[in-house]
């Protein structure tokens, strides 16, 4: 067997901002009935604008399809004790949106704000799907020219597709960074 892709990114300046456009997509075929032949198809759209001297917006639309894609390794609910593992379903949609605010304070101080979609659909539909929102708040200081500290604080809620439950995550993290 084998499998070949390939993809495309397209990149526009507009006024203070980019916009862009990437697309990528593969076939793979095996030269065993015991496998599924299968596919992968991403696009992904982004802005990124300065608002003003102080104020950027980024906005990230990313959409995802995969045919027999062998790259899932999803949970399938069963009778037994032990639930079945499902490394290759049918079909899968991936949905993700996401959009941040940056305030520029200073030259070494930033703060961010951001809120995310996110939805999965598998088929068969005994595979759960879900759908995500949640939101980010966070700083980053920059220590010198090269090391920078940043945190943030993410709220996530998730909805299951199969029944009405639901969680909740709280998360904070701490990062520094240093460029080479």
């Amino acid at each position: 067997g084998g499998e070949a892709g390939g993809g495309v990114s397209l990149h526009r300046g507009i006024k203070n901002g980019e916009i862009g456009l990437f697309y990528r997509g593969s076939y793979r075929r095996y030269d065993r009935d015991t496998y599924a032949n299968g596919t992968d198809q991403s696009l992904l759209f982004s802005v990124n604008k300065l608002l003003s001297r102080r104020w950027s917006f980024q906005l990230i639309q990313s959409d995802s399809f995969d045919k027999n894609g062998g790259n899932i390794f999803a949970v399938v609910p069963s009778t037994s004790i032990f639930p079945a593992v499902q490394p290759y379903n049918q079909q899968n949609f991936l949905n993700s949106t996401s959009a941040t605010l940056t305030y520029q304070k200073s030259k070494r101080l930033s703060f961010f704000f951001g809120g995310d979609f996110h939805s999965a659909i598998y088929r068969p539909t005994a595979l759960t799907g879900y759908n995500s929102m949640g939101g980010s708040a966070g700083s980053s200081y920059r220590l010198s020219r090269r090391t920078t500290i940043t945190g943030t604080y993410t709220y996530t809620h998730y909805m299951y597709s199969t029944d009405s439950t639901s969680s909740d995550i709280h998360s904070g993290t701490v990062t520094l960074s240093y460029g080479i």
